[in-house]
């Protein structure tokens, strides 16, 4: 991403790890959200047989457990954010 940047004339450029926590009901969320909000895994998830859905959801419920509490599931999340300053500005 950075050499992105710097090739489109950005002269300052920098990236972050950011870390949050998505905040859902039941793991089920998480793949809805995935199916519908994201392409490459909303593809992988569609090219699925419609009976393996279940251990898709079971897998993702499992991998989210350690997170859940009385109030729902803090599931920790990372994003790499980066941006540039172009130069004058």
């Amino acid at each position: 991403m950075l050499n992105l940047l710097r090739d489109a004339g950005f002269a300052t450029c920098l990236a972050a790890m950011v870390t949050r926590e998505w905040l859902v009901a039941a793991p089920r969320d998480i793949v809805i959200a995935l199916a519908s909000g994201t392409v490459r895994t909303a593809a992988l998830i569609a090219a699925q047989p419609t009976q393996v859905r279940p251990a898709i959801e079971a897998a993702v419920a499992e991998a989210a457990a350690p997170y859940g509490s009385d109030d729902g599931f803090a599931v920790p999340i990372v994003a790499i954010l980066a941006y540039g300053v172009k130069p004058g500005a």
